[in-house]
């Protein structure tokens, strides 16, 4: 329900400049802000520092820890999303002064945990020993139960934990099928690392024509990897014929998404890197 009681005015000496920034101070500052009034504060500081405000100077030194009051306040207003949130950045971000409160609220919320976000999260913590001694079986165990509940990260997880034999025997089958899982949802790395079986013939047959399909697919949802890769097979005709301007899209693609495609190309034999150069520049 929307917050509609009339709002205390701003104070204009604390304007920082940044609206982002001034509206999660002001909903701080009202002791009866509501939930919904909370996670969109947070939401709109997390906003900004995914557009890097923070970085050219648009946000004050502690707009992060306002983020993260505003998410908790949220979380104490009754908002589940706040405290995923603020648990996520609190374990991301290795905050070990919220370690211990972090265990105990994600405790709380895989009590009824419907899409299995909480069992996830805390498979993570419980695997790095963040607010809990590290139990990598306990985090084998929370990770099956996101994966029982529909979540793509959670089938990732196990195919990672079977693979490697962490906490379970290696098992390949059942890390292929949990990665099949987690493909299938799209989860972008899943779709990664089942191209790349298809382009070796790991466990999968091999089949260059589905790994481009698979990198393109993750290279949608976000993997650089996965588009760098795709512009390389195009380039070369691996799986689909050549095409050199899909290649440079796809090149540009993985730049778009933070990759450095010029020094990942510097490692490539000259023919090949120079082919590449053009591909991209045009």
């Amino acid at each position: 329900m929307s917050d509609h009681r009339p709002q205390p005015a701003p104070d204009p000496a604390r304007r920082s400049g940044s609206p982002p920034y001034d509206e999660a101070r002001d909903a701080l500052d009202d002791p009866g802000s509501s939930a919904e009034r909370l996670l969109a504060a947070g939401n709109g500081l997390r906003g900004a520092f995914a557009r890097s405000d923070h970085l050219v100077g648009l946000l004050p030194s502690d707009a992060f820890d306002v983020m993260l009051e505003a998410y908790r306040r949220a979380d104490a207003a009754g908002s589940r999303e706040a405290a995923v949130i603020w648990l996520q950045h609190a374990y991301f971000e290795r905050l070990d002064g919220l370690a211990a409160e972090a265990a105990t609220r994600v405790d709380a919320l895989v009590q009824d945990d419907p899409d299995g976000t909480a069992h996830l999260l805390r498979g993570w913590m419980r695997f790095n020993g963040f607010g809990f001694v590290q139990d990598v079986a306990g985090a084998v165990a929370d990770h099956e139960a996101a994966a029982a509940r529909g979540h793509a990260a959670g089938d990732f997880e196990l195919s990672v934990l079977f693979g490697t034999g962490q906490g379970v025997p290696v098992d390949e089958a059942r890390s292929l099928r949990h990665l099949q899982a987690a493909a299938a949802k799209d989860h972008p790395r899943a779709l990664y690392n089942l191209a790349a079986s298809h382009a070796t013939g790991r466990g999968v047959p091999l089949d260059a024509a589905r790994a481009l399909e698979l990198y393109v697919r993750a290279a949608e949802r976000g993997h650089a990897g996965a588009a760098f890769t795709a512009g390389v097979m195009v380039l070369t005709g691996e799986g689909t014929a050549p095409d050199p301007a899909m290649a440079g899209e796809l090149f540009a693609e993985a730049q778009d998404l933070g990759m450095d495609v010029e020094e990942q190309l510097a490692a490539f034999p000259p023919v090949l890197r120079d082919r590449a150069l053009a591909a991209l520049r045009t």
